[in-house]
Formats: structure tokens, sequence, C-alpha cells
């Protein structure tokens, strides 16, 4: 999971450095389509999806257009280094 920050600003740096960080500590983040090879021999983690958690509505802007633009960016990040995403929230945190 990621907690995304908006208040922390540039949602595509954020995306990149978690999965620059998740790289560096040995976590492989599966690309789009991949399939993990259950004989591998790689050490470390290999994940299929990387979650973005969108709760608290105390850390979002009070502007709905604004909050899924900054989403959208972090998506579209995550969409070019071909990561697998999904976004895990509710009705009450929009």
């Amino acid at each position: 999971y990621i907690f995304p920050c908006y208040s922390c600003g540039n949602p595509a740096q954020q995306m990149d450095d978690t999965i620059n960080y998740l790289a560096a500590n040995n976590v492989r983040l599966l690309k789009k389509g991949e399939v993990r090879d259950s004989n591998s021999t790689e050490v470390g983690a290999t994940v299929g999806m990387l979650w973005l958690d969108i709760e608290g509505t105390q850390y979002w802007s009070s502007s709905a257009s604004n909050n899924v633009n900054f989403l959208q960016g972090m998506v579209d990040e995550g969409n070019a280094r071909g990561v697998s995403m999904g976004i895990y929230t509710s009705n009450s945190q929009w």
C-alpha cells in the first residue's frame, strides 16, 4: 500500500519514490500482464499490485477535482512505469 500525501505535492514523484524504494529493498513489482515465475531464484519479494490507500478526508484538499487530479498524476506515473495498481477507498473518503 501507498498512502498518498496530498500536502507533500508532486504525485508522480511520490509514485517514483515508492517504486524505487521497493526496488532498492528487494521488492519487485510485476509489470502489467507479467506472471510470476514460480521457479525464480530471485532474492526478495515479488508483488503483483501496488495499492493506493485513499483514506482520511483530513489528508486531502476540500476540492474533489484537485484530489482527482492528484490521484490521476500518481496513476499516470504508475502506468508509465508499467505498474499494476488498485485503489482502496470508500464513499465516505470522498
